[in-house]
């Protein structure tokens, strides 16, 4: 999954075992928070001086179908890897 545009809120369905969010950090980049199966996992940054590539780990060793939840502001996601 890859997004151009910037998103508030962006929702996955996944069913892998571990979860790593590509970011774009940037000078208007802002927080927002992580939700998996609707309980909070991480709160991320992604407001920087210069603009750069980041990842997270959003979750390893879950097994069975998940939703991922992404709420903040100007959110852009470079990819979701999945394994």
């Amino acid at each position: 999954m890859t997004s151009s545009e910037f998103a508030h809120e962006l929702t996955f369905n996944t069913n892998s075992g571990v979860a790593i969010l590509n970011l774009s950090n940037r000078k208007d980049g802002g927080k927002f928070k992580v939700y998996v199966d609707g309980k909070f996992t991480v709160g991320i940054d992604t407001k920087a001086s210069s603009e750069f590539s980041n990842s997270s780990l959003i979750y390893d060793n879950l097994e069975g179908e998940h939703k991922i939840i992404i709420k903040g502001g100007a959110i852009k996601v470079v990819g979701l890897v999945k394994n």
